[in-house]
């Protein structure tokens, strides 16, 4: 389990629970008035730390990214789902930069670790997280 992970969202003032969520559900963030911050991971995601460790990450950036709005949201329009799904990005992009620093994807690349499936390993995340942050770091060397 990736302790420090969980001391920094305790250092943030974030609770973090543990439940039987059915699928496809894995995570939740959930804030309102005058209730700390949670975020609430399924035990499933216990049987695999890169999965873990992405989900966890994506909804701490949730608290990071959305100023404090609750995550619970129906979605009847499609403007709607194009705001949910701007949000979403925000939390992935903050939890990409927050898992892999610009250094550390440096340092990785040095040693030779060009596949996804490399870099996936190294940092211990989701490949999908590993294409998003390649992403953001060449958005980046490309200013």
């Amino acid at each position: 389990m990736p302790f420090e992970m969980i001391v920094f969202a305790e250092k943030n003032g974030i609770a973090l629970e543990y439940w039987n969520f059915e699928p496809p559900v894995e995570a939740i963030y959930y804030v309102a008035p005058g209730v700390r911050p949670t975020i609430g991971l399924s035990q499933k995601l216990l049987n695999n730390r890169a999965h873990y460790r992405t989900v966890f990450a994506e909804e701490l950036g949730h608290h990071f990214t959305t100023a404090r709005q609750n995550m619970l949201k129906i979605c009847f329009h499609h403007a709607d789902r194009i705001a949910y799904s701007k949000e979403e990005h925000k939390a992935r992009k903050w939890a990409a930069s927050y898992l892999m620093s610009d250094s550390d994807i440096k340092k990785a690349i040095k040693k030779g670790l060009i596949e996804t499936w490399q870099l996936s390993d190294y940092f211990s995340v989701d490949e999908e997280m590993i294409i998003l942050r390649l992403r953001l770091f060449e958005k980046m060397r490309g200013k």
